[in-house]
């Protein structure tokens, strides 16, 4: 009986088998494989070098392959990641895509592409690209390139939204082949992208594709995706005008070349953000601090945040905050800033914040956040800022009565005395005024000027004088009748420019016949100098006597003076304002500041005292309305620009509000007030007066008087133009916009002077001291001048 074989062997074979074939061979874990895609092209198009990657065994991130070197240009990149399940098993797939733009004519080769993983290398195997001549609408010159074309390419196909892609436009042009004209560009449509252009000019280079050399112009553009999906890049054109070159003389051939559309996709963030992100996407730092390390309760305290890095800056939102208790926070402005460098958009957006507390005692600020997502990590990160901790001190202490001075740096701002209000506005804002008491000097000073004007011909008074004097010497001497004649010809040109009238020309001709016949012997010359004699007398009553000064020129002026001294019209005597003024000063040493503004603000609508303004500035500083009490100390130094300590006490205001030091351009205009200027007008002008009324000996002081007259009107013109501006004090922080009711380009700091360019009711358009002129709602505005206003938001909120 035969024995039958056992079946474990033959079973154990084939599990061994089995897994031998299940279980890659070393050096076979990893596959690499490339094509083209199309494989045949015409010179000119694109073609797609496709290189598929199964990494089986690698660990990590896939290296980039290793190109070798190739007759063509990359005009575009991009990377994709496949997973494929089929039954039980998952397969991964790395696909790298390089489009290529050939560059000559044929057959050409592409080597084998390496892949080094480790210490293997990967290889794939050589390729063939066939390309044909260019089509008929791409002409071609020496070496199968055209003379010119387009390009447009990306540096990623695969983004997040909010992640920067560049875009890069090129236009070759082969300086062997001339335009007509220069090219024109139009940059290609980018919907559902936010754009900045990366280079203000273009970037000219040169550039050898094969043996030729081509002229290369770059223009590139940053995208950022503002939603998830595919998003498209439109094509760019570039329009030529080829010079035909049979018919040079014509202008020639226009022709339009378009680059292909791009596609991107952009996807979107992953959840999971953290609660402080507001969609910032990019790099980012978080920087700032508060103001100082002591408060005082009901004083605001200036937080500042700025957040600074790579990307969007439009996606920039605002730091997250710690929830204080017992602080009151108001937002007091955003500014906004775009940059580029090396190709990278950064951005930069800082915030203002200012914290009022409502309790003394230590307070712990705690941490402020911001969080934004990384790209290329693709991760959230949160940036965290230790604020710090602050000790907040009670209100303000109560002043002691005392002179109007402080007692040490920083104790507060200065209180002025009561007194009687001493009007100081002066009699500069009425033109009418000055006019009437300048008018009479100045037309006298420029009719006088006009009558010595020097002459450039001989006046008709002087030419007859010179006949007078030529015929009275003839008569005396008996010879001398040809240069009496002469002399009465050019007195007659001289009064009558266009002619004598008749009967003075038959007189004329007369004493003409009568002269050449006593010149000749055939008359006497007692009858020529008759004839002349009547000639003189005709010419006489014509000639009017040079005007002089009215007589009472000298009653008017000293009239004129006399209502310019004379005192301003009696002030309001209802009640007593000194008695009021001491009442608000004894309310301002109690810390009742708001009752003190309002008799202050009540006073001040009355008289115009630059001491009274500034006590009412100082009851608002204290009643922490510091943008008001900025617009007082500007009308007060209106009233008294000299006054150091109304000056010091703005500079340690503005200090305060954190605003930048003031340039005082204008010097001497800025501490002299107008009125100021034209009393000086007036006694330059006087001066000169009496320098030409003193008669011939005098007469050698003109020049510099009048030089100095000129000089002093030059300033006083100055002078009236810069305080004749329409300034405007932002009593309360606003936005400033760039359109009426458009958005907001930068923040207007609580207490700057803004010079108002236009008013259209309910906004203003104005020029800060720094940055471009835009649109403020008017009600944050209050005019400096008080013949500018209205009742406007100081006023309105601090009256009492």
């Amino acid at each position: 009986m035969s024995r039958r074989p056992s079946p474990r062997p033959w079973l154990a074979a084939f599990l061994l088998g089995a897994l031998g074939w299940a279980t890659p061979a070393p050096g076979q874990q990893a596959q690499v494989s490339a094509s083209l895609d199309p494989a045949t092209v015409r010179l000119g198009d694109t073609t797609d070098l496709v290189i598929e990657i199964e990494p089986t065994g690698i660990r990590g991130e896939v290296p980039e392959p290793e190109l070798p070197d190739i007759p063509a240009e990359v005009v575009g990149t991009s990377r994709e990641s496949r997973v494929s399940l089929s039954g039980t098993d998952v397969t991964r797939q790395v696909v790298y895509r390089y489009r290529l733009r050939p560059t000559a004519a044929g057959r050409l080769r592409i080597g084998p592409i390496r892949i080094r993983v480790g210490d293997r290398v990967l290889e794939t195997g050589a390729l063939e690209l066939m390309v044909t001549g260019p089509g008929p609408d791409r002409p071609a010159v020496e070496g199968g390139l055209p003379a010119y074309f387009a390009t447009a390419r990306v540096d990623r196909e695969r983004v997040f939204v909010g992640q920067q892609v560049t875009l890069t436009f090129a236009f070759y042009h082969d300086p062997r082949a001339p335009l007509a004209e220069s090219p024109d560009y139009d940059p290609p449509a980018t919907p559902g992208f936010w754009r900045v252009e990366i280079d203000s000019a273009p970037s000219v280079r040169t550039e050898r594709l094969g043996s030729r050399v081509f002229h290369v112009q770059r223009f590139r553009y940053a995208l950022f995706p503002l939603r998830s999906g595919p998003l498209e890049v439109g094509p760019a054109t570039v329009r030529i005008l080829e010079p035909d070159p049979v018919q040079w003389w014509r202008p020639g051939r226009p022709r339009t070349l378009s680059t292909d559309r791009l596609r991107v996709f952009a996807e979107a963030l992953p959840p999971g953000a953290p609660v402080s992100h507001d969609g910032a996407v990019g790099r980012f730092d978080l920087e700032g601090g508060v103001s100082g390390r002591t408060a005082t309760v009901g004083v605001p305290l200036e937080l500042s945040l700025a957040v600074e890095g790579v990307g969007n800056p439009t996606t920039v939102g605002e730091p997250y905050l710690p929830a204080w208790p017992d602080v009151a926070v108001t937002r007091a402005g955003t500014e906004t800033t775009t940059r580029v460098q090396d190709g990278i958009v950064r951005g930069a957006s800082s915030f203002r914040y200012l914290l009022s507390p409502a309790q003394p005692g230590p307070l712990d600020l705690g941490l402020a956040r911001f969080a934004y997502f990384d790209p290329e990590r693709a991760v959230y990160v949160v940036d965290s800022l230790e604020l710090g901790e602050i000790d907040v001190r009670p209100g303000m202490p109560p002043l002691a009565a005392g002179p109007a001075e402080r007692s040490a740096p920083g104790d507060g701002p200065t209180l002025w005395p009561a007194r009687d209000p001493v009007d100081q506005a002066g009699r500069a804002p009425e033109p009418w005024y000055w006019g009437g008491l300048l008018g009479p000097w100045l037309a006298w000073l420029v009719l006088l000027s006009w009558r010595r004007r020097p002459r450039s011909r001989e006046g008709p008074a002087d030419a007859l004088a010179r006949f007078a004097a030529l015929r009275s010497a003839a008569a005396g001497e008996g010879r001398g009748l040809e240069a009496a004649l002469r002399a009465m010809e050019e007195a007659l040109a001289a009064r009558w420019p266009e002619g004598p009238p008749a009967d003075a020309e038959g007189r004329a001709r007369e004493a003409r016949m009568a002269v050449h016949e006593a010149r000749f012997g055939r008359g006497a010359p007692g009858l020529a100098l008759r004839r002349l004699e009547e000639v003189e007398e005709r010419l006489r009553p014509e000639v009017r006597p040079r005007s002089r000064a009215p007589r009472g020129f000298l009653l008017v002026a000293g009239a004129a003076l006399l209502v310019a001294a004379a005192p301003a019209a009696a002030q309001d005597g209802s009640g007593d304002p000194r008695a009021a003024w001491e009442r608000a000063n004894a309310a301002y040493r109690a810390g009742e500041f708001e009752a003190a503004a309002g008799v202050y603000r009540e006073l001040a609508a009355r008289h115009r005292d630059p001491r009274l303004e500034a006590d009412l500035a100082a009851a608002l500083w204290r009643a922490s309305r510091r943008g008001e009490a900025v617009l007082h100390y500007r009308r007060a130094l209106s009233l008294a620009p000299r006054d150091g300590a109304v000056r010091g006490d703005l500079g340690a205001l503005r200090a305060d509000l954190g605003l930048p030091a003031e340039r005082e351009w204008g010097g001497i205009l800025d501490r002299v007030r107008q009125d100021e200027l034209l009393w000086l007008l007036l006694g330059t002008s006087a001066l000169g007066f009496v320098v030409f009324a003193a008669g011939r000996g005098a007469r050698k002081y003109a020049i510099p008087v009048c030089a100095a007259i000129a000089l002093v009107a030059t300033i006083t013109g100055l002078g009236a133009w810069r305080q004749g501006r329409d300034l405007a004090v932002a009593v309360r922080p606003a936005e400033v916009a760039a359109a009426p009711g458009g958005a907001a380009i930068r923040s207007l700091p609580e207490g700057s002077t803004v010079h108002v360019l236009e008013r259209r009711g309910a906004v203003w358009r104005i020029r800060p001291p720094r940055g471009p002129a835009g649109w403020v709602p008017a009600d944050r505005l209050e005019p400096i001048a008080h013949d500018r206003g209205r009742a406007g938001p100081a006023r309105a909120a601090g009256g009492a």
